[in-house]
């Protein structure tokens, strides 16, 4: 598989077809391009397990449900980098309910980044402007650089077992 580099609306456009769709990007391009499918030598050879592939699809519809909200109003109304890093805390929250209070434990130097109440926050360190996260019981610090927010957006995500792709949409919406 080749590595493309695209523009953040088309990467976003394509994942959004091709998830309303139901298929792969791959698969999407084919048809738009009118290009018939000649699999890799490899990919002949390849055994698959049920294994990998349910946990191939169970990424791909997390990737593609998350490119869905990015597209959607609950995102897009949002027009400040702290609306959005809100809002992607809080599809979080929704998505990995179950896990979401594991990243209790991130804190930088001084501060702690996410807590249980904005008091926690406050007393960690000065001018953190806690925030409460979207559909949650937790407190997030707000008051810290575009490329801050992206660092503690990145270590939460890794924190919540996301795969690569989906925290780099992540990362790349905070603009």
């Amino acid at each position: 598989m080749r590595e493309l580099a695209l523009d953040d609306d088309v990467f976003y456009y394509v994942l959004g077809r091709s998830g309303a769709l139901n298929q792969t990007p791959s698969v999407l391009l084919r048809e738009v391009f009118q290009l018939s499918r000649r699999p890799p030598a490899a990919a002949e050879k390849a055994v698959h397990t049920p294994t990998a592939v349910t946990q191939e699809s169970g990424t791909s519809q997390r990737t593609r449900k998350f490119a869905e909200f990015l597209e959607s109003a609950k995102f897009l109304v949002h027009g400040n980098v702290l609306g959005k890093f809100l809002a992607i805390l809080g599809w979080l929250a929704a998505e990995f309910e179950q896990k979401f209070d594991s990243i209790l434990g991130h804190s930088g130097r001084k501060r702690i980044y996410v807590g249980r109440s904005a008091k926690e926050l406050d007393d960690s360190g000065r001018s953190v402007m806690p925030k409460k996260i979207p559909g949650t019981n937790f407190w997030v610090v707000t008051n810290n650089s575009t490329e801050m927010k992206r660092r503690m957006l990145e270590e939460f995500m890794r924190t919540l077992g996301c795969d690569r792709p989906i925290t780099q949409m992540a990362i790349d919406a905070l603009h």
